[in-house]
């Protein structure tokens, strides 16, 4: 699987995240997931941003998503709903953290969804592969 990671944030790194995100949105991607608090509406720009392009889903921790599903916020009902996924069905999964989502916890996200995927899933190859992304902004 390729990844893709993004913030958007109103702190020193917002040229070079809205770069970042300009670009992820010019990409092929198959599904979003966007992680951040709920009440954020800097995270809530992000899904609102991604959901007119591609299929997204909106958590705010790794522990939202499991082997077979994931547990998102609807934002039109303001509750969680839960829905059967296929983590295998995507080639391209794009991870947007919203303006405080730690580092930590998009790397948990990137291990968490791989541990689903199969056999062959490349977890380090996948994380060197964001870090060229962000030393090419």
């Amino acid at each position: 699987s390729h990844f893709a990671d993004t913030r958007d944030t109103l702190c020193y790194a917002t040229n070079d995240n809205q770069i970042a995100n300009k670009q992820l949105m010019n990409s092929e991607i198959d599904l979003a997931l966007v992680v951040g608090g709920f009440n954020s509406s800097n995270t809530t720009h992000l899904v609102e941003m991604h959901i007119n392009e591609h299929p997204t889903l909106f958590i705010d921790s790794e522990n939202k998503i499991q082997e077979g599903s994931v547990r998102h916020y609807n934002a039109a009902t303001k509750q969680l709903d839960e829905d059967k996924i296929n983590w295998n069905e995507f080639k391209t999964i794009a991870i947007v953290g919203g303006a405080s989502c730690p580092d930590s916890i998009i790397e948990d996200l990137i291990r968490k969804v791989l541990s689903f995927q199969s056999q062959n899933a490349d977890i380090e190859g996948a994380l060197k592969q964001l870090e060229q992304f962000y030393n090419g902004l």
